[in-house]
């Protein structure tokens, strides 16, 4: 009773000092609670994949469609089967409801899918020497696996590029803080402004989200700013971020690229329409390393942290003034 109620993470019924005991336990053995009549060499390994994606991001292209097409590939490849866990609340949800859903011996490892800062579950995996793997959110600080593209450097290269085009006031449009992705990118964008000696009203990072209508009329108002002190470039942290962007500009009647430059991460199909200037991630690239290292952690094989960084490519077209 008492190891069920660690691995169900029930706090409340168990000192930490037993709670530490049992989990150390569990790490040694590679404990893993056994799906009924299983049997790996006749079924192969099973991957779940954990995600808070809406569910028509994963059925289009885009971030996390792509993704999820790229690990459908990779799972094919390696032979596993894939196992999707979508919940809407996964980001917030509590994790003593649901280490028992995704550790019930029917998965043999899990790869979550662009988790957001401070979410709980994976520590809670990692403390029960669980298999995962993390796709969208590169913490240098992590003691488990991720695969992402490099974001602060395409955070850099997207400010170089705009710098290279003569442009002297820049705009960065930023997520909510609990998207690494997103300070990476503001990250690496403002190392470069900075470096660049631009003032500190030359170089903005502006708050633009979707769930915080608020956030919009900030930017708006820089739009209607004279020539001489409107910016005259915008990098959206991604693709739907600078398509907002591009709709508000001519909204009002400026011209893209003429007027103001715009420039997103992604390279969604819109962005292809509309013209965008965008960096697209390898996702193939990322997702078959996913696969791969979590394999190598599901048959137990011992290594330090993986940790990867891949380079995003740079795809332009009519949204910057050349």
């Amino acid at each position: 009773m008492t190891v069920s109620y660690v691995i169900n993470d029930n706090t409340e019924r168990v000192s930490a000092e037993t709670r530490e005991r049992v989990l150390k336990a569990v790490r040694e053995l590679g404990y893993r609670p056994p799906a009924p009549k299983r049997n790996r060499r006749e079924i192969g390994y099973t991957i779940g994949l954990v995600t808070g994606a809406r569910a028509h991001s994963l059925q289009s292209p885009g971030y996390s469609g792509n993704m999820m097409q790229g690990i459908l590939e990779a799972t094919d490849v390696q032979g596993c089967h894939l196992m999707l866990f979508h919940q809407s609340l996964f980001h917030n949800q509590d994790t003593t409801q649901s280490l028992r859903v995704y550790c019930d011996g029917y998965c043999d490892g899990l790869i979550v899918l662009a988790p957001l800062i401070g979410n709980s579950l994976i520590p809670a995996l990692l403390e029960r020497g669980f298999p995962i793997m993390v796709i969208g959110d590169s913490d240098p600080d992590s003691l488990g696996d991720f695969v992402d593209v490099n974001n602060e450097e395409i955070g850099q290269r997207a400010a170089q590029y705009l710098l290279g085009h003569g442009h002297q006031r820049l705009v960065f449009l930023h997520g909510q803080d609990f998207i690494r992705s997103s300070l990476q990118r503001r990250l690496g964008f403002r190392q470069t402004t900075e470096a660049a000696e631009l003032p500190p009203e030359a170089r903005l990072e502006v708050l633009v989200t979707p769930e915080q209508p608020e956030t919009f009329g900030q930017f708006r108002k820089l739009l209607t700013l004279p020539s001489d002190q409107r910016p005259t470039a915008v990098m959206g942290w991604n693709d739907t971020t600078a398509l907002w962007a591009h709709h508000e500009a001519t909204r009002i009647g400026l011209r893209v690229p003429e007027d103001i430059s715009i420039i997103g991460v992604d390279n969604v199909p819109e962005a292809a329409a509309l013209g965008l200037t965008t960096f697209s991630q390898p996702v193939k690239e990322i997702t078959n390393l996913a696969v791969s290292t979590l394999l190598k952690r599901m048959k137990r094989e011992t290594m330090p942290p993986y940790h990867r960084l891949r380079h995003g490519q740079l795809i332009e077209r009519q949204s910057v003034l050349l």
